[in-house]
C-alpha cells in the first residue's frame, strides 16, 4: 500500500484509495499524494478539488488509477 502511495508523490499520478473516516463511513478518493509523513497523507483529492489530509491508518486500500485505453478498430 504505502508504495503506491510513495509512487504518487514522487510521479504525481493518481490513485484511488478507500477510506474510513472516524464515523466508520467508507469513501473511495482520487487521490494525488503530495507529502507523506509515519502517519498522514497530504492529497489532492481529484474530485472535490481541494487538498485533504488522511490518516495513513484509516487508509484501507489503494491501487493505482487506470488509464482510459482507446481501442483501435
Amino acid at each position: 500500500m504505502h508504495k503506491w502511495l510513495l509512487k504518487s508523490a514522487f510521479d504525481k499520478t493518481p490513485v484511488s484509495i478507500i477510506y474510513e473516516s472516524k464515523t466508520g463511513g467508507f469513501s473511495k478518493r482520487t487521490i494525488i499524494v503530495k507529502k507523506l509523513s509515519t502517519t498522514h497523507c497530504l492529497s489532492f483529492d481529484l474530485e472535490k478539488k481541494e487538498f485533504r489530509t488522511f490518516l495513513i491508518e484509516r487508509i484501507l486500500a489503494v491501487q493505482p488509477v487506470q488509464k482510459n485505453r482507446t481501442s483501435s478498430a
